[in-house]
């Protein structure tokens, strides 16, 4: 019985072609295994592939880019509406709110800061080993 009105409210959506039920499938079968790695797996580095040049410049963009992020979370933490450029800050309904945008995009830079650091460490095993 549930099967035949699974099927018709699947037809009705469009979701399966009609005469077509999915199967169902058992618990321990839902998630995924993770896919085997075939090559390089004991390589966790994946500049230790690249030219000494390659990552002397990934080196240099990655310091500009902490630089940067690190300059912007000075400022919006000094003054967050003067980078308000699209009035969310203004037009947010209560300053609970406000401090809610404001601590969020500052965790969005502390976030950015702390990815491109880790990169440049990365960057830096791969140059100290080639």
């Amino acid at each position: 019985m549930w099967g035949a009105i699974a099927k018709g409210i699947a037809w009705l959506l469009g979701k399966i072609p009609k005469g077509k039920v999915p199967k169902k499938i058992p618990k321990d079968k839902k998630q995924k295994e993770p896919k085997k790695c075939t090559t390089g797996c004991d390589e966790k580095n994946p500049y230790k592939k690249r030219t000494k040049e390659q990552n002397q410049k990934a080196a240099e963009s990655e310091k500009e880019l902490i630089k940067e992020h690190q300059e912007k979370l000075e400022r919006y933490s000094k003054d967050p509406y003067s980078m308000d450029n699209d009035g969310r800050l203004k037009n947010a309904p209560t300053q609970a709110i406000r401090d809610r945008i404001i601590e969020g995009r500052k965790k969005v830079l502390r976030d950015a800061v702390t990815r491109h650091q880790n990169e440049l460490k990365k960057i830096t095993e791969a140059l100290s080993s080639q």
